[in-house]
């Protein structure tokens, strides 16, 4: 894995770390639990994604992979049936998944190759 990936991967984690402790004294544990959850999730994708365009873009032939779309059905039902079923915090939850992005740019600015 790049150095880049590891560091969005190290920062994402720490930041959503921070979120989680955030929401814990603002709202409670369930929102940190909510957040956390959010966090992991958005990390997950992130690394999965990243591993599948490495694997399409390094490939002599690559064929139309057509399981992008399905992840991203597997991830909007994931997030209904935390906020819906579950009854996590949504706002947690959409704070936990958004730390990817703060995450993915503090990743390429401080582990890019000059």
């Amino acid at each position: 894995m790049e150095k880049h990936i590891r560091i969005s991967i190290i920062t994402t984690s720490i930041l959503t770390g921070m979120a989680s402790l955030i929401m814990w004294i603002a709202a409670g544990p369930l929102a940190a639990a909510a957040t956390a959850a959010g966090g992991v999730m958005a990390i997950g994708n992130y690394f999965l994604l990243v591993r599948d365009v490495n694997k399409i873009t390094t490939t002599s032939d690559p064929k139309p992979y057509g399981f992008f779309w399905v992840r991203f059905m597997l991830m909007g039902t994931v997030l209904f049936a935390m906020i819906a079923l579950l009854k996590m915090n949504p706002i947690g939850v959409i704070i936990g998944v958004t730390m990817i992005i703060p995450g993915v740019v503090s990743g390429m600015v401080l582990g890019w190759k000059s």
